[in-house]
């Protein structure tokens, strides 16, 4: 066998030669690559160089022949051996010939063999045609090579020499590879490869593992023959879960001894609880089959407690538990990521720790997952009670940060079952064939996972999926043509995975763009359900939920204090997804930790989270005393508008602030109410006015009117009118039509008087309000330049409005509310019939009222 050292460079070490490489590994003393390495040595280079030569020598784990009395039934009875002896009977059958495939040696697949012959002897295959005098003969074509004999004939002779030769006769070849290759050419294929050879009462069974199988179907020296492999039929042994691996490795002590023994004179023990633990670890942390990756483990564990206890006393007995694979797992987890496959980016696999109660929201979504997928996974024959077929898979849609990839980490974490976590540009490629190669490789691995764990089944995760997905066009080219290619691979793996019943493969998909998705992926028959992951925006309890997780280790003076402060937070947040509300917490502890006392989370603290999360970190700046003036009166100009018509709106004020953040000098935060609906003709119109209420503010506090700072306020008020016009059917002379570029030229000149009927009485309902709310604008500028009270720091929408309500009350203006909402009713409808009052007119319509 071969040592792979770090740097991926091998040389032979056979564990009986006598050359002086291997004695100085039996010694404790490596020497490879013109390095020495101390295996007693408890430092990380030696400990992964004992890695190396560990899983680098070749082991016996002296296989215990059929009929032996060490080959007690306790051995055979587990599962995994069982059920593969049966599917080789059945394969058999009275007169064929099979090839034994596996993927792990140290599952010793031959025991699967044994349980065969166990089973034979014992009558349960009669109705497969093998009664119990059976012969039963295990050959190794190896150990007659390396003495220069000719397997076939020694194969022949140990026939020959059975009691009854005539009788119906097993052959078990071990490493068949080796025994094919030794001898084809010189025979005649058909004859040799179909048993014939050895008489008709003889059957094959080769035992090869399934790399060595896939090359040889494509070795010439044989293949020149004829495909001879088509002659044999094939069963591919499962692979152990956790609990079958678990009961091999307890079962089979020899397998854990060959392990133990390199350690001598030193005695070392491992607990039950620390093979379980191994296993459990083993498959949350690395890619790879059982019980091969377990046994890696366990081999790190005891070398690397040997070395830790050899520096205290040497002559100690050395007993492993549970807790020194945990503290292994935690401390070395580099030399464990060199179990990985570093030519494969889906080797890498786990399942998860979270579960349905880390995701906050997203109820419903997570109650049909619940009887779906997760349902099916727990329970399959009971799910298929009442459906007609498994589940495939689920694609989750919905924007950004609303908690896809954390649902469907939970789904697995749930199911315990093994997770991949692919993206769609894990398959962009513009060379022709890399993509749909990894697409392939990806279920492959998650195939194999799915066989390592107990339920049989896997989880794939393609984020983005429309990277991969989207709608194949007319495009010429390598990338079109790769992109389409890839497309196939990902359709025709889904397809396909999901038909094998001893192994389910569930596919979720996320999108932010399902309008982009490619029909053919969105057809019944792939994904079973699309469903759409919402965004807590307007949902207060979803929210709520979210903070509650996310709150749940962060400091807070005590529990009552933290549940008034989360449910203000939840009311407050309106607007933000899942991962921004995280996000909120992290940057509201942050604020806490940095003062000097009294780092307890405070509602100011979350609040100062929204606005960074929002729009940034609070920027000092030189601006000078008029630009902060008028930004103040800006501010001030949207906030009071907004109050005025909110009747309209169904909005409420969240935050303003005139603190410097992000890209601007200040803003206005606002939340959606309890009764606020989709925009209509009204709302349109109040929406504009209060954009345009910032900059008619600010006019009032600096000669030349208003400044530059304006123009993101008219982009958002002309984009709405736009939309409202050409889209949403609201223009009193477009009509109740869609704009389209094919019937715009129709539309022109009434798309042209609508966006100016909105604009302008847009425009005409915010002077009135600013000239109402003059007043209060001024006061609200002295009292921030003077740093007078609460004006002029960020306020709570409620802490704006008290002192708007205040001003009204002391100002007498609440008297004047009636008349100026009147004038806007007025206006409004006005437009709703296609005319933009006067002054004048407004005035005459007032007086007749």
């Amino acid at each position: 066998m071969k040592i792979n050292n770090l740097n991926k460079i091998q040389f032979v070490a056979p564990i009986n030669s006598d050359d002086k490489t291997t004695k100085s590994v039996l010694n404790n003393n490596i020497i490879c690559n013109n390095q020495t390495f101390d295996r007693k040595m408890p430092s990380l280079h030696n400990l992964k160089a004992n890695y190396l030569v560990s899983f680098g020598v070749e082991r016996s784990f002296n296989r215990p022949e059929v009929g032996s009395r060490k080959n007690e039934e306790k051995y055979l009875n587990i599962p995994f051996y069982e059920k593969n002896a049966n599917d080789l009977a059945i394969l058999l059958g009275p007169d064929k010939d099979a090839i034994l495939t596996y993927d792990d040696k140290t599952a010793l697949p031959e025991l699967s063999f044994h349980r065969f012959a166990s089973n034979v002897k014992n009558g349960n295959y009669r109705k497969q045609g093998f009664q119990p005098d059976t012969n039963i003969v295990i050959f190794s074509p190896t150990d007659w090579i390396r003495i220069n004999k000719d397997p076939e004939v020694a194969l022949r002779t140990a026939i020959n020499k059975l009691p009854d030769p005539e009788a119906k006769t097993v052959v078990l070849i071990k490493d068949m590879r080796t025994y094919l290759e030794y001898t084809v050419g010189n025979k005649d294929a058909h004859s040799l490869y179909s048993g014939k050879f050895l008489g008709d009462n003889v059957q094959i069974v080769g035992l090869m593992d399934n790399s060595s199988y896939q090359e040889i179907k494509e070795s010439s020296s044989i293949k020149k023959d004829i495909n001879f492999l088509k002659l044999f039929g094939t069963v591919n042994l499962s692979v152990p879960g956790e609990t079958e691996t678990k009961e091999i490795l307890k079962k089979q002590g020899k397998i854990l001894n060959t392990i133990i023994k390199r350690y001598e004179p030193t005695k070392v023990t491992i607990s039950d609880n620390a093979i379980d633990k191994a296993v459990d670890l083993s498959a949350q942390k690395i890619g790879g089959e059982f019980p091969g990756k377990a046994l890696n483990v366990i081999d790190l564990v005891i070398s690397a407690k040997v070395n830790e206890v050899k520096q205290k006393n040497p002559n100690n007995p050395i007993s492993v538990n549970s807790s020194d694979v945990t503290r292994f797992f935690e401390k070395h987890y580099g030399i464990l990521e060199s179990l990985v496959d570093k030519n494969s980016q889906f080797k890498k696999v786990e399942i998860p720790k979270t579960r349905f109660s880390d995701v906050g929201g997203a109820s419903d979504v997570k109650e049909i997952l619940k009887d779906g997928i997760l349902a099916y996974i727990k329970n399959p024959k009971e799910y298929l009670k009442h459906n007609t077929k498994a589940p495939k898979g689920t694609l989750f849609y919905g924007g950004p940060g609303t908690g896809k990839t954390l649902l469907a980490r939970a789904l697995a974490g749930e199911a315990g079952v093994p997770f991949f976590n692919a993206t769609g540009s894990d398959f962009v490629e513009v060379y022709v064939g890399k993509g749909a190669a990894r697409v392939r490789e990806l279920f492959r691995e998650a195939k194999k996972a799915a066989e390592s764990s107990d339920k049989k089944t896997a989880i794939i995760f393609i984020d983005e999926i429309d990277a991969v997905a989207k709608k194949r066009g007319n495009g010429e080219g390598g990338g079109a043509q790769e992109h389409d290619n890839t497309l196939n691979a990902l359709l025709a793996e889904m397809d396909g995975y999901n038909k094998d019943s001893k192994t389910h493969v569930i596919v979720i998909g996320a999108t932010n763009r399902k309008d982009i998705l490619d029909p053919a992926i969105l057809r019944p028959g792939r994904f079973d359900d699309s469903l759409e992951v919402p965004n807590p925006t307007r949902n207060t309890n979803s929210r709520l939920e979210i903070l509650k997780i996310h709150t749940k280790n962060a400091p807070f003076k005590d529990a009552a204090d933290k549940e008034k402060i989360i449910n203000e937070a939840a009311i407050i947040s309106a607007g933000l997804s899942g991962a921004e509300l995280a996000d909120m917490v992290s940057k509201a502890a942050k604020v806490a930790t940095k003062r000097e006392n009294d780092k307890f989370i405070t509602h100011n603290d979350l609040i100062e989270g929204y606005l960074q999360v929002k729009a940034g970190p609070i920027k000092h700046s030189d601006e000078s005393d008029l630009i902060k003036t008028v930004t103040v009166a800006h501010e001030c100009g949207h906030a009071s508008t907004g109050i005025i018509l909110n009747h309209i709106l169904k909005q409420d004020i969240s935050f303003i602030t005139q603190q410097e953040r992000g890209n601007f000098l200040g803003a206005v935060f606002y939340k959606p109410g309890k009764d606020m609906g989709q925009p209509n003709f009204d709302s349109v119109i109040a929406s504009a006015a209060m954009s345009y209420a910032g900059g008619i503010a600010e006019s009032r506090f600096q000669s030349g009117g208003h400044d530059a700072g304006v123009s993101g306020d008219l982009s958002n008020a002309t984009e709405l009118i736009e939309k409202a016009v050409e889209n949403w059917g609201l223009g009193p002379n477009v009509g109740f039509t869609k704009v389209t570029d094919k019937n715009r030229d129709l539309y022109k000149t009434e798309i042209k008087d609508d966006v100016r009927l909105f604009t302008k009485t847009a425009e005409k309902i915010s002077r009135l309000i600013t000239d109402y709310n003059r007043d209060f604008i001024s006061k609200y500028v002295v009292d921030y330049k003077a740093n007078i009270g609460k004006a002029g720091k960020t306020l709570s929408g409620e802490e704006f409005k008290k002192l708007h309500d205040e001003w009204l009350k002391k100002s007498g203006k609440d008297k004047e509310e009636p008349l100026l909402q009147q004038k806007i009713s007025i206006l409004i409808d006005s437009a709703r019939n296609g005319k933009i009052l006067t002054d004048e007119e407004l005035d005459n319509k007032i007086k007749n009222k």
